[in-house]
């Protein structure tokens, strides 16, 4: 069965992206240029992914969405660490580094999230992740914004200026841990 308890600390510690652990993955930005709204070219500036592939994947890919309180993102107790575990069950896992407060706000951090749902999709066949089975998983902060993406989407547009945004943002199932929701 799905236990999650087993995989790290919870609450409370804010990982910053330059104190994270080495993420053994290459970064991928999720957009070619600057991303939409865009207010530099620091790091903080460009949202990406990190892909773990499942050495034995059964086609289905989970976007992660660490916590931090939209001031850090917490990429090893709530991306690397939850990564592996996914991997260890043929599930492909895609690592989000969302944009943040306070210089970015709503609705910047969930469109970095829905593209990155759309981006799995339009990788599907490459990463051998079926289409119809990616899902979105967050850790407080990132609940909150995985259960935003679960309750805002579209379809995609076939009017879209690159073949990722064609896709659905809509994610398939999501996984809610310890979300800030209330």
């Amino acid at each position: 069965g799905l236990s999650l308890a087993s995989i790290g600390q919870s609450g409370g510690e804010k990982a910053k992206e330059k104190k994270a652990p080495g993420m053994r993955v290459p970064f991928t930005p999720l957009w070619v240029g600057d991303a939409p709204g865009a207010k530099g070219k620091e790091s903080g500036d460009i949202p990406g992914i990190y892909v773990y592939p499942a050495q034995t994947p059964n086609g289905a890919a989970i976007v992660v969405c660490p916590g931090g309180g939209y001031g850090g993102h917490a990429m090893d107790h709530e991306g690397v660490q939850i990564a592996d575990w996914l991997n260890s069950h043929g599930i492909t896992a895609v690592v989000l580094k969302y944009r943040l407060g306070s210089k970015y706000n709503h609705p910047i951090p969930l469109g970095d999230a829905q593209r990155a749902i759309r981006y799995v999709r339009a990788k599907a066949t490459d990463w051998k992740v079926d289409p119809k089975r990616v899902g979105i998983i967050g850790f407080s902060a990132g609940g909150h914004l995985a259960s935003t993406a679960g309750t805002h989407f579209d379809l995609g547009s076939k009017d879209a200026k690159d073949s990722i945004d064609d896709q659905s943002c809509r994610p398939d199932f999501m996984v809610l841990m310890y979300p800030v929701i209330t």
